[in-house]
């Protein structure tokens, strides 16, 4: 009977439209009303990335034999959107973020003063920034739509971040913070970058690499929160606010990702230095 009702709710997508205004007009940001909302839309999450996942690949065979669209200037907007919305929300969570970690030292950062964290201005920017891991999805729209490369990476990236940032919003994971915060740093860069190449704007072949390296260190950065949450609640048994299958499915995100940005940036930018190398002897030769 169970299989028969998920497969029955599998079939109806819900979206509480009405009630996700209703959070975002309150004059004092509840995190516990936004954290049901969340909640709620546990399954949707999984019935958005199936339709994602599908329809990127269908769009990409339709594409085939078809003439790319340019879309500069929706691509123009959207990264300078995007940009603009990060470097705001990481404004807002900087003096939070910063305060914690000072004053409670480290361990409270990630296993405590979750409230603190996802109330009040910052709190509306965590809540916001969640919530777009499901527009970003036009990302990838943008790629198979200009027959562009569409690599694993990306969307398992994103259809994986949306599950579980929306996942992890509703439960006990406060060592989140870390990974919410830097993302919102780098994204501000990174569609900052993107937005100027929109633009024709030359830059420096350097940047996109930084940019790389950054998201690298960033799960690492991540590895070590969520490894020093695991080591101080399981090993030690210090009391943490903590959610088990939301540790689990950090671990699994974090070490993905982490594989996969490290494949990426020694395929791109090794092997590209490898044959300009190899370019270079044939030339003396």
């Amino acid at each position: 009977f169970r299989k028969m009702d998920l497969f029955s709710r599998m079939q109806r997508i819900e979206f509480k439209a009405a009630e996700l205004v209703e959070i975002l007009k309150e004059q004092e940001f509840n995190y516990h009303r936004a954290s049901k909302w969340m909640g709620d839309h546990t399954l949707f999450t999984i019935q958005v990335v199936v339709l994602y996942v599908v329809s990127i690949h269908l769009i990409k065979d339709f594409m085939r034999e078809r003439v790319a669209f340019k879309l500069t200037l929706p691509i123009q907007i959207w990264n300078l959107a995007v940009a603009l919305m990060s470097g705001v929300g990481a404004a807002a969570m900087t003096p939070e973020y910063i305060s914690t970690w000072n004053n409670r030292g480290y361990d409270a950062t990630v296993c405590s003063s979750r409230e603190d964290f996802f109330s009040g201005t910052g709190g509306v920017a965590v809540f916001v920034l969640t919530l777009a891991r499901l527009p970003e999805f036009i990302d990838t729209y943008f790629i198979v739509l200009r027959k562009r490369p569409l690599l694993f990476i990306h969307w398992y990236h994103h259809a994986f971040t949306l599950f579980i940032s929306w996942y992890g919003y509703s439960n006990l994971l406060p060592c989140s913070r870390h990974a919410i915060y830097v993302n919102a740093l780098i994204h501000t860069v990174m569609y900052s970058y993107y937005f100027l190449c929109s633009l024709k704007i030359q830059l420096p072949s350097l940047v996109a690499r930084l940019i790389t390296i950054a998201q690298i260190i960033q799960f690492c950065f991540i590895f070590y929160a969520v490894g020093h949450t695991t080591v101080i609640h399981y090993l030690m048994g210090k009391p943490c606010e903590l959610h088990d299958e939301s540790i689990v499915l950090t671990w699994i995100m974090d070490l993905s990702y982490l594989y996969l940005f490290v494949d990426f940036y020694l395929n791109k930018y090794n092997r590209k230095i490898a044959k300009e190398d190899e370019v270079r002897a044939f030339k003396r030769d």
